[in-house]
Formats: C-alpha cells, sequence, structure tokens
C-alpha cells in the first residue's frame, strides 16, 4: 500500500491487512463470541493470530471468513513525527474490511486513535 496523506506522508509502513481466515464461535459461559482468526506475515506463531480458550469454552462453529477480507490494524505512533515512527511499535485494532461492504478511511480512523492515545497519555501526566 503506498497510500499518501494530505502533507504527503507515506502510510504504506502505517496500516496493515491482515488476512482473516475463520471465525470461530465459542460459548463462554452464558455468552456467545465470534473470535476472527488470522493470518499475518509471521504466520499463525506471531502474537494475536492464536485463540485462547478458556478450559470451560465451547467451540460452536468455525465459519469460513469471506474473500479478501482483513483486519486493519495502524502503527501508533509517540511523538509528532509521522516520518519517525518505527515499524516495529505499538499495533491498534482500527476495524475490519470486507470485500463488498462500505468501511472507513483507515488513514483518518488512525489519525484519530494516535490523537485519542497522545491526549490520555498527557492526561496521565
Amino acid at each position: 500500500m503506498t497510500d499518501k496523506d494530505d502533507t504527503g506522508s507515506e502510510y504504506e509502513k502505517f496500516i496493515s491487512r491482515e488476512a482473516l481466515i475463520c471465525f470461530v464461535v465459542i460459548r463462554r459461559k452464558n455468552r456467545i463470541c465470534i473470535e476472527p482468526l488470522k493470518y499475518d506475515w509471521q504466520g499463525m506463531s506471531s502474537a494475536g493470530s492464536e485463540l485462547e480458550l478458556n478450559y470451560d469454552d465451547e467451540i460452536l462453529a468455525v465459519i469460513p471468513a469471506p474473500e479478501k477480507s482483513y483486519e486493519i490494524k495502524g502503527l501508533v505512533e509517540h511523538d509528532d513525527s509521522i516520518s519517525d515512527c518505527q515499524v516495529w511499535g505499538e499495533w491498534v485494532s482500527l476495524g475490519y474490511e470486507f470485500k463488498g461492504a462500505t468501511y472507513p478511511d483507515w488513514k483518518k480512523l488512525l489519525t484519530s486513535e494516535r490523537t485519542k492515545i497522545k491526549n490520555s497519555k498527557h492526561m496521565d501526566e
């Protein structure tokens, strides 16, 4: 991806699409949860690609993900300079993208998430 924002900064390093393989329907105590199972560039062994089950959880179904389904993640920066942002950092889930569905402008959503995180850090100081 080589999208650029209004200032011309490249976003290819800051937004990641991880392919969804399926959705696992799980009964946890008295509720039903649907968890996505994804495959990222490191494979199933990377953090966040596996599914944790409690001993009393029951898998009810495994539903294949539609073609071209992705979890979209954005890299959260820790300073004011996007150009200084590192690929190895803290990532936040922005949402999901499915073929044929509408979804937000991921760059704007990432900017909003960065602003929220930055503001919350300033309030903690």
